[in-house]
């Protein structure tokens, strides 16, 4: 494989494992107990209490300047496809990538810290043991399987 192609390919993959954490955070599936409900795509905004809203504003804050922090890699990447500096293009995409990834483990950390234990109909002696186990599974299994079916 060519550089270009491996960079691409850590991008789509670190992507693919931001939109699954995103999903795993947010409640879906539900693998996790929450010690606070909140939901960041609640319709019911105005029923939920002052501190919690701010907390889901904070959330959202959080996860908007990360998107907006990846798009100047993204523009470059962009820039330098048409200018047909493949090299260039593909560092841009390759640090796009690196960042998403350290933002997932960042958020991984918060998932770990934030939940109140794994659902009763998933324990068994390997969740009890590693109970980041089922997240770890469904975020980067699903991520190599998205990225195996985009480059095959």
């Amino acid at each position: 494989m060519m550089f270009s192609q491996v960079s691409f390919s850590i991008f789509v993959f670190a992507f693919c494992s931001l939109i699954l954490v995103l999903q795993v955070r947010g409640g879906f599936p539900p693998f996790y107990f929450k010690r606070v409900q909140r939901s960041l795509f609640s319709k019911t905004r105005n029923h939920i209490e002052p501190e919690t809203q701010h907390e889901l504003d904070q959330d959202l804050e959080k996860i908007v300047k990360t998107l907006f922090a990846i798009m100047p890699f993204l523009l470059l990447a962009i820039v330098f496809s048409v200018l047909e500096q493949s090299t260039l293009s593909s560092l841009s995409f390759l640090c796009a990538g690196m960042f998403i990834l350290w933002f997932v483990k960042k958020l991984r950390m918060e998932v770990k810290n934030q939940s109140g234990g794994v659902q009763d109909w998933l324990l068994n002696s390997l969740t009890i043991r590693y109970p980041m186990l089922i997240f770890d599974v469904w975020v980067w299994g699903l991520s190599i399987l998205f990225l195996g079916i985009t480059v095959a």
